[in-house]
């Protein structure tokens, strides 16, 4: 086996130049299964070559955790933290990619889960890559609150006006296949509720106008950190609303 992985070397990295090469022309959904598969070396044995990667006693163990040591925070949903790597085009079905760097994402379990062997069948529905995509040159990640008791939030996508049509439905794609609103708004519960007494505080001291300043500052915050993260959108949206609460007024 071992021998037969070295002389599949050159078949391999062949692939990892094509696969290269259409990810950055945002073209993944184009290529074929077929044309994924290495000579004299079985699917299987490949999936395996992953599997000794991703051992802890494995000898290419350190590579496993150089790749998944690129992101601290899933690149996927933005919010859970890194425990595994996705494999962005299946090993399943793409065997010549099984231990490609480039093929391999920094991922939370459940974004993993949820992904799958998800194969996109047209550009429209291909995945945000997080070595081949730029999805943060702008704000497309929304919330508004909903006011019911307890409060909530509604996550939403809104893509920026310069964006293509492409881009605008990639990033609602992606934010419905991982299911990214569930999560989303279970986050803003937990951190609305760890953030009460700071605001009755505030709407003490200071009144309404001292609320929607501790909401712009948290905002800020958030936004500096990245700009499409559910509580940049959450804190937006509650600023938002206090802002119109005090416009009827």
């Amino acid at each position: 086996l071992q021998l037969r992985v070295r002389a599949a070397v050159p078949i391999v990295e062949s692939a990892t130049n094509r696969y290269v090469a259409a990810a950055a022309v945002q073209g993944l959904h184009s290529e074929r299964s077929t044309d994924y598969h290495v000579t004299d070396v079985t699917d299987s044995e490949m999936r395996k070559l992953y599997d000794r990667m991703a051992r802890a006693t494995g000898s290419a163990h350190p590579i496993y955790l150089e790749i998944k040591g690129r992101n601290t925070r899933c690149p996927m949903c933005g919010t859970r933290a890194v425990s595994t790597l996705d494999h962005f085009l299946p090993q399943s079905d793409f065997p010549a990619l099984a231990v490609s760097p480039q093929n391999l994402i920094p991922a939370c379990s459940e974004c993993n889960k949820k992904k799958l062997s998800y194969v996109a069948t047209s550009p429209d529905l291909t995945l945000s890559h997080a070595y081949f995509d730029n999805f943060d040159d702008a704000q497309w990640l929304w919330s508004e609150v909903v006011e019911v008791s307890p409060v909530t939030f509604r996550f939403y996508v809104s893509a920026p006006a310069h964006w293509s049509d492409l881009a605008s439905k990639r990033a609602k794609h992606h934010f419905d296949r991982l299911n990214l609103e569930e999560l989303y708004v279970s986050q803003a519960s937990q951190s609305l509720a760890s953030i009460r007494k700071l605001l009755s505080d505030s709407l003490a001291a200071s009144g309404p106008a001292g609320v929607l300043r501790q909401v712009e500052k948290l905002e800020g915050s958030c936004r500096h950190n990245r700009v499409n993260a559910w509580d940049t959108a959450m804190y937006g949206a509650m600023g938002i609303e206090r802002e119109d609460d005090e416009t009827r007024a």
